[in-house]
């Protein structure tokens, strides 16, 4: 069965989580900037990363759709990127109390932060990779939407300033080249 066909157990799910995001939002403790954040990183990636971690193992078709629109989700995380950088527009609730007036020219845009944004590329680039040049080849078209959106990501990733994530980026994409079944010179041509 797909993920959609357990419907009423998602929607059940889903509608709890709003309805205490909604009645947190109205308590002296916390804001609805806070229990965002908390129904962001507690149920929305958590559901995610669980639909990834499905599709893995019951169809290895389906999963690879689910990563690829992963990877158009990171070029749309760029785009926006840019686009706060160019007009200084932040798209983040608390970003005010996350980024300092000093680092607020890599300011991560859909993410808390920077290094958030340049963690999560150092997951989707070597993901993009593998699509890209893995076992199973892409059309012609799908195959130029990864490269894009991998060429948007690469520039963002630049763009944060974060050490950590470029890092880690370089060492998941090292180890994402060691994985393909293609030899040296192709690998290393297609990671440049």
């Amino acid at each position: 069965r797909s993920m959609f066909d357990l419907g009423l157990p998602w929607l059940l799910f889903i509608a709890s989580a709003v309805i205490g995001l909604l009645i947190g939002s109205t308590s002296r403790v916390s804001d609805a900037a806070t229990n965002w954040l908390y129904f962001q990183g507690y149920y929305l990636e958590g559901i995610l990363f669980f639909w990834i971690g499905r599709t893995a193992v019951r169809d290895a078709g389906e999963c690879e759709k689910v990563l690829k629109w992963l990877i158009y989700f990171g070029a749309g995380a760029a785009i926006f990127h840019f686009f706060a950088l160019a007009t200084g527009y932040t798209f983040y609730a608390t970003s005010s109390r996350d980024t300092s007036a000093s680092d607020a020219w890599r300011y991560g845009a859909l993410f808390a932060n920077p290094n958030t944004l340049a963690d999560f590329y150092a997951v989707i680039l070597p993901v993009a990779l593998i699509c890209r040049m893995g076992w199973s080849r892409p059309s012609r078209w799908t195959g130029l939407l990864i490269l894009v959106s991998s060429a948007m990501m690469v520039g963002s990733l630049a763009l944060t300033g974060s050490r950590g994530g470029s890092a880690v980026t370089i060492v998941a994409l090292s180890l994402g080249v060691l994985m393909l079944p293609i030899r040296l010179q192709s690998a290393v041509g297609g990671l440049i």
